[in-house]
């Protein structure tokens, strides 16, 4: 069954029992750890395509299929300037009522503890893009080279207008 837009706040059992498929947007504005690495200008609100399945796997745990898709804006660790970095994955949830069954469960599940019978789905979606982030971002070569290089054109046009480099060619002789 499949519902229009992402709830934040969702029964893991009712939805796997029932198949259900959320499918929608996310606004940035409801993922603040994501949002705050950004460089964003005020008032831009970016989105992140998310999908969730619903259902039972062969061992007959409760599981979602997420996948998801948005163009993180980070600093180049270079230029500084802004770099524009394609993010998009899929991952498969798995629910448990207690933290001791987490560490039983499949290595190649991502483990979400359901607390008081609700998962928070925004927050399932920031984690798994705060680790789809790179460590260090940067531009391509060529862009942060033509960009550096202006800004050292730009200092060393101020060094010739300094006042006092008629003193300090003075002091040399």
């Amino acid at each position: 069954m499949k519902t229009p837009g992402i709830p934040e706040l969702v029964d893991p059992t009712k939805g796997c029992e029932k198949r259900l498929t959320f499918e929608g947007s996310v606004s940035t504005e409801n993922l603040p750890r994501f949002t705050e690495l950004q460089m964003q200008d005020v008032g831009e609100l970016e989105t992140v395509k998310a999908k969730y399945t619903f259902g039972r796997d062969e061992q007959n745990l409760k599981v979602a299929v997420m996948s998801y898709s948005t163009t993180a804006k980070l600093p180049c660790q270079r230029c500084l300037g802004r770099v524009d970095y394609k993010i998009e994955g899929e991952v498969t949830l798995v629910f448990s009522d207690s933290e001791d069954d987490l560490e039983m469960l499949p290595k190649s599940y991502e483990p979400v503890l359901v607390e008081n019978q609700e998962v928070n789905l925004y927050q399932a979606l920031e984690d798994e893009l705060l680790l789809s982030l790179p460590m260090f971002a940067y531009h391509d070569d060529e862009h942060c080279s033509s960009e550096l290089n202006e800004m050292k054109s730009k200092a060393d046009e101020q060094r010739a207008d300094n006042p006092f480099a008629v003193l300090g060619e003075l002091l040399k002789k």
